[in-house]
């Protein structure tokens, strides 16, 4: 059976990866210390290990233990508000231990690496669609702590036995109410998340150099972001080549937009409170996503506006007893 390390993977998105790769047979090794995701999928190939992924020794013994070939890596701290006033945690986090791990690779039966990265480290685009050759330009600790992950991903996989691969996730946001995933933590910093929680929304800054004043973005179902995952890994192993791609629908949503669209299908009001600019927050984010569609044969399908909030306004009915955030760990069983 192929077998697949995944880091993060009690989090939002590493609960899809997960899901993807089960349905793809391979049995899952999750490292995770829980300290933002605690989403446990119930199945037999599936196995979780709580313990930090800088833990260095542990990581490396379970890897040569169980001679995995496959680490996908998407255990990080994501929140660019936060990371302005915690420059420091953002860093040794995301990373200086991304970095110890890399060094220790090559001496493993690691063969693939594939590395969550962001939109982030680009900045703002200027009402143009980012490619991967576009201007890095981060304006928070968050996405300077990715590009740097990115740039050490490289200089230290370069010469070795090890392909990588870097998808760059731009929003990620939806749900899936078959299999009972979605943004379980509450403290999760995302329009979507927010609007699902309260009957009261703040809009930061309206006064960006956009169609209407609010700041957009280009949003991704997490569905499509685990596809896009598991098309890397097949795209690594018959080519054994290294590459970075943008993930993202490449369709432009401002905040106002997603607010229009959000009250089109919900019974209740939502009161509106216009507050100040957040540090960190680039105006404009929208992806050129030629690449991935062509070389992944990726369409993502899924993310569009009304099924991602149709997916989370379904999924917030069945979980509505467990996503305030004084929840216990999350049990999903999966076939």
């Amino acid at each position: 059976m192929k077998k697949i390390i995944i880091t993060g993977g009690c989090g939002y998105i590493g609960s899809f990866v997960c899901n993807k790769f089960l349905k793809k047979n391979f049995k899952v090794f999750v490292v995770d210390n829980n300290s933002k995701g605690k989403v446990f999928i119930n199945h037999k190939n599936i196995k979780y290990f709580n313990f930090n992924f800088g833990n260095k020794n542990k990581i490396i013994n379970l890897i040569n233990k169980n001679k995995i070939e496959n680490f996908i890596h998407l255990a990080a701290f994501i929140d660019s508000a936060e990371s302005v006033t915690k420059p420091k945690l953002y860093m040794r986090n995301n990373y200086k231990l991304t970095k110890k791990i890399l060094v220790e690779l090559s001496a493993t039966t690691i063969r693939r690496f594939l590395f969550a990265s962001t939109a982030a480290i680009y900045g703002s685009s200027n009402r143009k669609k980012i490619s991967e050759k576009s201007q890095k330009a981060p304006k928070s600790p968050y996405g300077i702590s990715k590009l740097k992950s990115e740039i050490i991903i490289e200089k230290i996989l370069k010469n070795t036995k090890i392909n990588y691969t870097i998808l760059r996730l731009f929003n990620v946001a939806g749900a899936n109410p078959e299999f009972k995933l979605g943004p379980y933590n509450s403290k999760y910093n995302h329009i979507f998340n927010k609007l699902i929680r309260n009957n009261k929304f703040k809009i930061y800054g309206t006064n960006y150099n956009t169609f209407d004043g609010t700041t957009v973005r280009d949003y991704v179902h997490p569905d499509d972001v685990a596809e896009s995952f598991y098309k890397s890994y097949q795209f690594m192993l018959k080519n054994n080549k290294n590459e970075i791609f943008n993930c993202g629908s490449g369709k432009a949503f401002s905040v106002k937009n997603i607010l229009d669209n959000f009250v089109r299908f919900i019974d209740y009001k939502i009161e509106i409170f216009n507050e100040k600019r957040r540090p960190g927050d680039p105006s404009y984010i929208l992806s050129n996503n030629k690449k991935i569609k062509k070389k992944l044969k990726m369409k993502f399908k899924k993310s569009n506006i009304e099924n991602i909030i149709l997916g989370l306004i379904s999924w917030k009915k069945l979980n509505i007893n467990k996503i305030s955030g004084k929840s216990k760990d999350i049990i999903v069983k999966l076939n």
